[in-house]
């Protein structure tokens, strides 16, 4: 069933955010299920990162939990792609560590693989790996 995302995948955020979300809001697994569709198994795979999920599967669980998911779902993926963008430029300007965000991104909206290399060879094609 899929493949297993790595430590920095947009599965491995959601699967943290979900676990996250549904524990602070009780909800079990089950209601997961029967509320998006999506079995509760594969949600389980998710939380612990040994499945990558669809964008269907994502869709079908976002709109069942809602805006409250959407903005703690948010706010994990912009904390680790700013992490990322620091680790990868360290004693970068703030400036710099914006227009690498901006570039990251459009590289998530893309939908294209988002390991670190790939995220590396992406921001020394847009001109911004090295400090300003």
């Amino acid at each position: 069933m899929g493949h297993k995302p790595s430590d920095h995948s947009y599965s491995q955020v959601f699967g943290k955010a979900l676990r996250q979300y549904r524990n602070m809001n009780g909800y079990s697994l089950r209601d997961i299920e029967e509320g998006s569709g999506v079995h509760s198994s594969l949600i389980h795979r998710f939380e612990t990162g040994k499945a990558a999920i669809t964008l269907d599967n994502a869709l079908k669980i976002c709109n069942y939990l809602g805006d409250g998911f959407m903005d703690l779902l948010k706010e994990k993926a912009d904390n680790v792609y700013r992490t990322l963008a620091e680790t990868l430029t360290p004693g970068a300007t703030q400036e710099t560590i914006r227009k690498r965000l901006k570039a990251l991104q459009k590289l998530i909206e893309s939908e294209a693989p988002a390991d670190v290399r790939t995220i590396d060879r992406f921001l020394r094609e847009m001109g911004l790996y090295a400090d300003e």
